[in-house]
């Protein structure tokens, strides 16, 4: 099985795993999958905001343009890319594009989220990929802050061309 391949059924896997995500304005108790509303109501990007430890151009990685990209430095041991999605949303899954740079992507990535944008946990450990990182959730998550960091970078400095959170 080729790269390409096996990316494409990595992604196919990823879609099939991930349940449709909603936002709500405020719905703060447990997990209700009953409550969810399309999946296009996380994708909106316009009510995103973001910010980077590390990053060249954080908004870059939510433009909705694949050809401009959030780009680490040199050294960038500790790069992150935060992201407010404008309320609290569930999700379980975060892809990350890395554009034109195939290996701009960091060996070991985490992703931690917070409610109110001061506290955050660590939800998961995940290796990156080439050309595409999926980060698949066991369980959803009700987050308004979605925080991805380096934990391992990889030879090539960390290339964010666009996030996608369902």
């Amino acid at each position: 099985m080729t790269l390409l391949s096996w990316q494409r059924l990595t992604l196919s896997l990823a879609g099939l795993m991930c349940l449709a995500a909603g936002c709500g304005s405020g719905a703060d108790g447990p997990f209700d999958p009953n409550a969810f509303v399309d999946a296009s109501d996380v994708s909106a990007k316009e009510a995103w905001s973001v910010s980077s430890e590390g990053l060249s151009d954080p908004y870059a990685a939510i433009d909705g343009n694949m050809a401009t990209a959030a780009q680490a430095s040199e050294g960038y041991q500790e790069a992150s890319l935060t992201i407010d999605l404008g309320e609290l949303c569930y999700f379980n899954m975060i892809g990350i594009a890395h554009g034109a740079e195939e290996h701009g992507y960091a060996k070991v990535v985490a992703v931690l989220i917070s409610r109110d944008g001061r506290t955050y946990t660590r939800q998961k450990l995940a290796p990156g990929l080439r050309v595409t990182t999926i980060i698949s959730l066991i369980e959803p998550v009700l987050a308004r802050y979605v925080r991805i960091e380096v934990v391992r970078p990889h030879w090539q400095a960390w290339s964010i061309a666009e996030v996608q959170i369902k």
